[in-house]
């Protein structure tokens, strides 16, 4: 009885500082939350990653469009 007596105020004391840390910092947040948050989070860099590409490619034709245009005034091709 003893033993059980222990366990129970054990318990008791954990579910009070659960519910303090709660208090504190917020609920707890479950697995699925954190999953849910880690496939947004890929998305987003994945479509940053493509903006990310886009705006090289861009840039680059960009500078070899002007390039072209002051080809022969004394800059290279290569700078």
């Amino acid at each position: 009885m003893l033993i059980v007596d222990l366990r129970a105020i054990m318990v008791a004391n954990l579910e009070r500082i659960r519910i303090m840390l709660e208090e504190e910092t917020g609920p707890m947040v479950s697995f699925s939350s954190w999953v849910a948050a880690a496939e947004e989070l890929l998305e987003n860099l994945q479509f940053g990653w493509r903006c990310r590409d886009e705006v090289l490619r861009s840039t680059r034709s960009l500078v070899i469009y002007l390039a072209k245009n002051y080809d022969g005034q004394g800059i290279t091709f290569k700078d």
